[in-house]
């Protein structure tokens, strides 16, 4: 019974998620008290002003953008279920373009640049670079060539009326040049639709939703969408509702409701540019080298790899053999590590060169009976213990062995001693054994 009341209930569960509608992580809702899902939709107004110029109905529409610009590229952007409030900030380190890709509404308000503070804190100063609309009827670049002093650019330039409502052709992307400007500080910036005092649109509404007016909750209200293109991940959309707002409602003060809530009042495509080498990490600084050796250079910018370390200087000579014994070898510096590459940058630095190797040990002073000295284990990169010296005096006709060569183990001292007195014991011992095995043959 446990397992079919398990099954039930799996089964209900899996039946009420199918039937409840899905909410969507990237809804952007005005706080308390109103929680309205953002964007609203375009009122009636707007569409038949764009329809009697002969423009299609979603021309002022935050979907006919994501529809039409960049050949419908980001078509596959929902503006409720995509809207998000960051990034709010943005970096100009290797240039910063926006273009104006929906002007919807009949305020006149210039977008301009600050230097942003996380947290967000009011700019002492915003340097405007994109005009006001009344403005976009220059030709660029001071405008966009625009035939009439509102709406305009709309989403689409498909009309009935051709030659009549019209925009230069492609849209001319406004460059601030802020990283060439003495007032950037250097950092990421933000983007404001700055407002006009005795207008209708008085307030400055900011990218950074902190900057925007608050509510009764003390959450500001939802002042500007961001979209991130799905053809360019590097480009956002930025859309603000440039009504003004007051503590109490976002939609207007003193009982007039004025702000629609439809974002398309002033649509932004903003671009950063990539720089060169970009996504790659500077790499490491090249190891030091044992006995000495130089650090390698650091990586450089952009991900290039660090070159190598330089090799460790050459292992000190063995010191003087005694009788019969040669000289350990010197112990070589280790190469150095090669610097790490970065993720996109450049290959990493080359391995430092290997140590020299350490100069041979000097010859033992002469012996008075020495024998054959046993190999002796050279250092890393060593070079091989020299030979004993010959036996002195009269009578003398041993000669002491040659060292031997170094191996690839730490230098060790030479078994010449060793063997010397092992010698006179081997006969002793092979005749005991002979003698033993003779012992333990059966008879007859």
């Amino acid at each position: 019974m446990v397992g079919v009341s398990r099954l039930v209930r799996a089964a209900l569960v899996a039946l009420v998620v199918g039937v409840l509608p899905r909410v969507a992580a990237g809804m952007v809702s005005q706080p308390p008290p109103g929680n309205e899902v953002m964007p609203l939709a375009t009122n009636e107004n707007e569409v038949a002003i764009v329809r009697a110029r002969g423009f299609p109905d979603d021309a002022v529409r935050l979907a006919g953008v994501f529809k039409y610009f960049a050949g419908g590229a980001d078509s596959a952007i929902d503006p409720v279920r995509d809207a998000q409030l960051t990034p709010g900030t943005f970096s100009p380190t290797c240039g910063l373009t926006v273009a104006l890709v929906l002007n919807g509404g009949g305020c006149r308000n210039a977008l301009g640049w600050y230097n942003a503070t996380e947290p967000a804190t009011l700019p002492p100063a915003i340097f405007a670079f994109v005009p006001t609309d009344a403005d976009l009827r220059a030709a660029p670049p001071d405008g966009l060539s625009c035939m009439d002093g509102d709406f305009c650019p709309l989403a689409t330039r498909t009309t009935t009326q051709v030659g009549t409502h019209t925009w230069v052709d492609p849209l001319y992307a406004f460059d601030p040049a802020i990283r060439t400007d003495p007032r950037w500080n250097g950092g990421k910036v933000g983007l404001a639709l700055i407002g006009r005092t005795a207008s209708q649109c008085p307030q400055t509404k900011y990218s950074q939703a902190d900057l925007n007016e608050k509510s009764p909750s003390g959450a500001p209200w939802v002042s500007a969408l961001i979209y991130q293109s799905v053809a360019e991940p590097s480009a956002h959309y930025l859309a603000f509702e440039s009504m003004p707002t007051c503590t109490q409602s976002w939609r207007g003060c003193n009982g007039v409701v004025v702000s629609d809530g439809d974002f398309n009042d002033a649509v932004f495509y903003v671009r950063e540019n990539a720089c060169p080498f970009d996504g790659g990490a500077p790499g490491g600084a090249g190891g030091a080298g044992a006995g000495g050796g130089a650090a390698g250079m650091g990586g450089g910018a952009g991900g290039i790899g660090g070159g190598g370390g330089t090799g460790g200087n050459g292992g000190a000579g063995g010191a003087a053999g005694s009788a019969n014994t040669g000289g350990s070898a010197g112990t070589a510096g280790s190469a150095a590590t090669g610097g790490a590459s970065g993720t996109i940058g450049g290959p990493g630095g080359a391995a430092g060169s290997d140590g020299a190797a350490g100069s041979s040990g000097a010859a033992g002073a002469s012996g008075a009976t020495g024998s054959s000295g046993a190999s002796g284990v050279g250092g890393v990169g060593g070079g091989a213990g020299a030979g004993g010296g010959a036996k002195a005096g009269a009578g003398g006709a041993t000669v002491g062995g040659a060292g031997g060569s170094g191996s690839s183990q730490s230098g060790g001292g030479c078994g010449c001693r060793i063997a010397s007195e092992r010698s006179g014991a081997w006969p002793l011992l092979l005749a005991l054994l002979l003698l033993h095995r003779r012992r333990r043959r059966p008879l007859g």
